[in-house]
């Protein structure tokens, strides 16, 4: 059997593509456009449409780094979508985050490690989707540890006190990331899709409802982190049988565990 071929020129372009624009979004002073229909019109910042761009050219590049192999089915293609949610987020996490990088120097830096971090991600999800049974838990690790990270990335950048728009924009990468971690344990059914919209909207809420006593953002975030962890394991074992009263109480030793240190370190 032939080996199966990386896509390497594909991962470098689409990440150092997806780095420019970053550093351009940070450095650049892009205008403003008016956008008008007919009784109805907004202003769209250049810097905003710069990031649909990216999270657009990350899609793009991921599909074509997943679905160009000889040997990817249709089913296969279609479920190529799930691959797309971690880098998807994480370019958008990081050109939300650019404007705070005050200097040209820390920019650069900034989209270097987004790029570097970005290609790491689709490599992982390229290796994910075609590989052999032996490599699979390990490179399913992986990358679920890589989806907690940028989870907490995510929740960081999001102010404190944040508004009703805030906790959308929560429970909107929330359901993406509870749909990718709990996809890879051959939950595909509709019923997968719903948990994943319920427990997005339900992290949504809580950012909302807890953000108004923390004023530290890396600590908001790793508050939720805690309950995305506790609440994506619990549906994970709920949709494949194995949920008993001892991962019950293991998942709860973790979270209390997990929220005191939380505190600790935070007095």
């Amino acid at each position: 059997m032939r080996a199966m071929s990386f896509p390497l020129s594909k991962v470098r372009i689409t990440s150092t593509l997806v780095a420019a624009g970053l550093l351009g979004s940070s450095t650049l002073r892009l205008p403003v456009r008016e956008l008008s229909l007919p009784g109805w019109s907004c202003t769209v910042s250049g810097g905003t449409i710069l990031g649909l761009l990216l999270v657009g050219l990350t899609c793009t590049g991921m599909q074509a780094i997943v679905s160009d192999h000889p040997g990817t089915s249709s089913q296969s293609r279609h479920r190529a979508l799930l691959h797309w949610i971690l880098p998807t987020l994480l370019t958008a996490t990081a050109w939300a985050s650019m404007d705070r990088l005050g200097t040209i120097q820390h920019g650069l830096v900034g989209a270097s490690a987004a790029g570097a971090a970005l290609a790491a991600l689709m490599t992982c999800e390229h290796r994910l989707a075609h590989s052999d049974g032996h490599r699979r838990p390990l490179v399913l690790s992986a990358l679920r540890l890589s989806a907690y990270a940028v989870a907490t990335i995510l929740y960081a950048a999001i102010p404190p006190r944040i508004s009703v728009a805030g906790a959308a924009a929560v429970t909107l990468s929330s359901t993406a990331l509870v749909l990718r971690l709990i996809w890879d344990d051959g939950s595909t059914g509709r019923i997968s899709l719903w948990l994943a919209v319920g427990l997005g909207a339900a992290l949504g809420a809580l950012s909302l409802a807890t953000s108004f006593r923390s004023e530290n953002p890396l600590q908001h975030a790793l508050e939720l982190v805690i309950v995305l962890y506790t609440s994506t394991g619990l549906a994970r074992h709920w949709l494949l049988g194995r949920l008993t009263r001892r991962v019950l109480a293991e998942f709860a030793v973790i979270a209390t565990v997990a929220f005191a240190l939380l505190v600790s370190f935070a007095h």
